[in-house]
């Protein structure tokens, strides 16, 4: 496969050159089909230990606070964490059931807003979808940690 490689402020511009794209299964994609690909600055992963320490932190909160595990998480998450961008980097909306207890969610990690809107008798909230932890940068759960380290202290 060919390809013209241009950076987003035009200021890197290589031109031929070639590569193989494979699957997850390292089966390669057809030739004949086109393709984006998605170039980010290099980042460490996150350590285990910035991960467990977290959550030794939402645990400490949720026992002193009388509360789920789930609601703590999500509340740090709603505070100090990131928002989920599209592929146009754009922050990804849902439409919720206004009745909708985001706070005790194990599946998805909202941030609401105050618009709602009626249809066929239902109230319907706009949410922000937020970043699972497990998907954050180091900066991002460095931020995460940050704030649960606060709300230990309060």
């Amino acid at each position: 496969m060919k390809a013209r490689l241009v950076s987003a402020d035009d200021q890197l511009n290589y031109t031929d050159l070639t590569f193989r794209v494979y699957k997850a299964d390292l089966t390669p994609f057809p030739e004949s089909d086109a393709y984006n690909l998605t170039i980010k600055k290099y980042r460490e992963d996150r350590s285990l230990d910035a991960n467990a320490y977290y959550w030794t932190l939402v645990r400490q909160i949720a026992h002193n606070i009388d509360s789920s595990i789930e609601e703590v998480h999500n509340q740090l998450l709603d505070s100090y964490g990131v928002m989920e961008m599209d592929a146009d980097n754009k922050p990804v909306k849902v439409l919720m059931k206004d009745s909708f207890n985001y706070t005790k969610s194990k599946d998805i990690h909202l941030h609401a807003t105050p618009y709602t809107t009626e249809l066929s008798g239902v109230t319907y909230r706009l949410f922000y979808k937020l970043k699972p932890s497990h998907e954050m940068d180091t900066q991002e759960m460095a931020k995460l940690i940050d704030g649960a380290k606060t709300e230990v202290q309060l």
